[in-house]
């Protein structure tokens, strides 16, 4: 994850969780990242952008609240990550398809009204 600490307006972080939002997005529909892990990655974002209560998006959190656990400690014993494996698998199976609608919407709903957002802040 990069270093915000630096000096960076609220704008200027709004705009990079955007496009970090957005190319989460955009590896699921490109098969470069799993759909679980997409979504335990993009929630938090979608919280920071307000997007939390899009119905569109739901999917999104729904998973990373059934799946979060899984990516939280990588100590554990050969056991259980089995079984976590067993669900990260079935989940994936599971919610794949809706995890792509919600990141086909997601692009189509705020890609391009981002990027014109952006374009404006860039002529003031």
């Amino acid at each position: 994850m990069p270093d915000y600490s630096g000096h960076m307006t609220h704008d200027e972080y709004i705009a990079i969780r955007r496009e970090e939002l957005l190319g989460i997005a955009r590896d699921v529909l490109n098969n470069r990242i799993l759909g679980v892990e997409a979504c335990v990655r993009m929630a938090p974002m979608l919280g920071e952008l307000n997007l939390r209560q899009d119905e569109d998006l739901l999917i999104i959190v729904g998973v990373d609240s059934e799946c979060d656990y899984i990516f939280e400690n990588k100590k554990l014993s050969p056991k259980i990550h089995k079984q976590h494996a067993t669900h990260l698998t079935a989940c994936e199976e599971g919610y794949r398809k809706w995890i792509r609608i919600a990141c086909e919407k997601l692009l189509g709903h705020y890609a391009a009204k981002w990027e014109v957002a952006e374009s404006d802040e860039e002529l003031r």
